[in-house]
């Protein structure tokens, strides 16, 4: 603003006339207004005066010049006529100049060319208005489909005025029901409105509760009724609901109001509004008392949370999906939560070869399973996947620990055979051996699903399939349980800790491995199962040590490095010559049996849900994690388990003791 100027109202319009304060209604009305001035007939252009009532163009008779065209409507022919006719004119009058200049005819011609042009002249005049015509009529039907745009917009949003009048009317008229009369202290009815932004936002719908003799011990009687009925997957048009709480799962510790919420949360979560698919079925055959519909009826609407984003979670989410489709069984809703990126975590650093430690029935189970999923990811995707085939040897000093190795998955793998003495031993061995030595081998062909690509990968195709990944610390379980139906512990080492009553069961068993570059290394090779490489697609990883209840030191130290390396050294002499890529500590979660179980917990108080563990692999966690995320799988989707039976072992005793290692997990 310049300064010593205030603030100034600016019109976009100039001020009417004076005279136009003459003219209002009262003085028009009273008479006593003046005559409107005359209209303006004369006017100057460029010091010429004109004249209302005076030809646009005045005529070419009025100046005494012959008119040489005749069809005023054709008037390009007429152009061209006369174009040509000047040109030969001129021609004519050059031609005059040349022979005899001093010719009477040379007069005459120029006085032709002057007619000519001015003819020209006059037809061009006479186009203009042709030609403003035109543009008019243009500048008018642009006006004209502007203006209909802007009555089309017009009707849209008086249109919209009305829906939203109309459906505050119906809010304001709209009646309450009554509250309860004393002759009716069993039964309550009260009124719930739709929450904003659900699809039932601003409806009202009134519930009705009838206490049994046995409340609070019995559920009450809950069904919607009056006129409006919610139109939900979980609600039928009698006004029956399928809410686990108010048959099965009702506990004395619900309250009238942790129902309602309950009920409100429902309605807030639905993606459509329906009744459920056997609406008309049940209708005509469902027992009177609405406690007795079941909410298994619906599976549909599951809603499944997953804590971990390693290759348990990620392998639960893809075992769910596998079997939903497998089962003709609507997928359910999953999202998977995390508080590490992925760079942190123990999958991301794994080389994932397919070797079961423990050949127990169940681990057998898991095995065949997970080597069975990993067979088709090779041969549809091949290392785009992160699986690799490859080929290998185990050599140790004892032979029943070798001959445990054929037990727990000789079967499962191919190719799998006890090496020769000439692979053993002997100039043209494998491995230069010594004679002397007690060492025997096995040789067998399996997969690896190296973590940096195999994890990634099911990320990918989960998302694909619309799974939803979330990076929010998980504290408990219970804060997950008032959100989802099920929620799947596949934490990991911290998985005994987050169900709070497994810690004590749980040991961190600490490991190192090497990434190095050895581009010649086609074969894993393992001494004892602790001196080890195994090649994946673009490296080799070398390891390692295994330090059972070891919580220190967090990262890979210099005698770490020394004590790996010097054991494989004088196994494979070539690898004192590779290049390290990279290191990495990690903590196998350790446990004396993986822990596929189901539980029932509620929800603080309010509601129930469901608790699937899959945690506690130790360092089988890419050989089984799938097959144990197959059975977390059935019992997450309720499907039979006839494959586990007299295969499933007890339980581990409730151990909820902390450790000192428990802070590692902060790492």
């Amino acid at each position: 603003m310049l300064p010593g100027f205030g603030t100034q109202t600016v019109s976009p319009f100039p001020n009417p006339p004076e005279y136009a304060t003459a003219y209002t209604s009262d003085r028009i009305n009273n008479g006593s207004a003046p005559p409107p001035p005359h209209a303006l007939t004369e006017f100057k252009v460029f010091g010429e005066e004109y004249r209302l009532g005076d030809d646009v163009i005045a005529p070419l008779k009025d100046a005494n010049v012959e008119e040489l065209y005749k069809n005023k409507n054709n008037w390009k022919e007429e152009m061209k006529k006369l174009n040509r006719s000047a040109i030969c004119a001129f021609f004519d009058l050059v031609e005059i100049l040349i022979r005899a200049p001093d010719h009477p005819l040379r007069e005459e011609k120029m006085i032709d060319l002057h007619t000519i042009f001015i003819n020209m002249h006059h037809l061009i005049n006479e186009f203009r208005p042709v030609q403003a015509r035109d543009s008019v009529r243009i500048l008018q039907e642009r006006q004209i489909e502007e203006l209909g745009e802007i009555c089309d917009n017009f009707r849209s949003y008086l249109s919209d005025g009305k829906e939203v009048i109309e459906d505050q009317f119906k809010l304001v008229t709209g009646k309450l029901p009554p509250p309860p009369q004393p002759s009716e202290l069993s039964k309550w009815k009260i009124g719930v409105v739709g929450a904003e932004g659900t699809l039932y936002a601003g409806e009202v719908f009134t519930l009705q509760f009838t206490f049994g003799p046995q409340y609070p011990f019995n559920s009450p009687e809950v069904m919607f009724v009056g006129d409006t009925i919610p139109a939900h997957p979980h609600i039928y048009s009698n006004g029956h609901i399928c809410l686990s709480i108010l048959s099965d799962d009702w506990t004395p510790a619900l309250s009238v109001q942790s129902v309602c919420l309950s009920i409100l949360s429902m309605l807030s979560s639905s993606k459509e509004k329906k009744h459920p698919i056997d609406d008309a079925i049940y209708v005509r055959t469902c027992n009177k008392n609405p406690s007795k519909t079941r909410w298994w009826f619906h599976v549909n609407s599951l809603r499944v949370a997953i804590v971990g984003e390693g290759v348990i979670g990620l392998s639960t989410a893809t075992a769910i999906l596998d079997l939903a489709a497998k089962e003709n069984v609507t997928a359910p809703d999953i999202q998977i939560f995390h508080h590490k990126p992925f760079e942190k975590i123990l999958s991301r650093h794994i080389a994932g070869l397919f070797r079961i430690d423990s050949g127990s029935e169940i681990n057998k189970k898991y095995g065949y399973d997970t080597f069975e999923k990993l067979a088709t990811l090779w041969r549809e995707y091949g290392g785009l996947s992160g699986v690799q085939l490859v080929s290998g040897h185990i050599l140790s000093d004892s032979k029943p620990r070798l001959d445990s190795q054929r037990v727990a998955y000789g079967n499962l793998v191919y190719n799998y055979r006890d090496l020769t003495e000439p692979e053993l031993f002997g100039p043209t061995s494998l491995f230069d051996l010594p004679r002397n030595t007690t060492t025997h081998g096995i040789h067998y062909t399996a997969y690896t699903s190296e973590g940096l690509r195999f994890c990634p990968f099911l990320k990918k195709e989960l998302m694909a399939k619309g799974v939803r990944f979330i990076q929010r610390k998980i504290e408990n379980l219970e804060d997950l349980g008032a959100e989802f139906d099920v929620v799947v512990n596949a934490a990991g080492l911290y998985g005994g800790v987050l169900a709070g009553d497994d810690a004590g069961n749980m040991t961190p068993i600490r490991g190192v491995l090497i990434r190095v570059d050895a581009p010649w290394q086609k074969h894993f090779l393992y001494r004892d199962f602790s001196t080890i490489t195994i090649p994946v697609i673009d490296s080799v990883y070398m390891g390692t040590v295994k330090q059972e209840g070891a919580y220190g030191p967090p990262n890979v130290t210099f005698n770490d490095i020394q004590d790996i390396t010097s054991r494989y050294v004088k196994l494979q002499p070539s690898f004192k010559r590779v290049h390290m890529l990279s290191s990495f500590v990690g903590y196998r979660p350790g446990r004396k049996q993986v822990r596929v179980e189901k539980q029932v917990r509620e929800a603080h108080g309010m509601k129930r849900f469901t608790v699937v563990h899959n945690y506690g692999h130790g360092g089988n966690g890419f050989t089984l994690g799938y097959g144990s995320s197959v059975h977390a799988a059935c019992l997450v989707l309720d499907l039979p388990l006839d494959d586990y039976k007299g295969i499933i072992p007890d339980p581990l005793p409730v151990n909820s003791t902390i450790g000192e290692w428990v802070h590692v997990l902060d790492d």
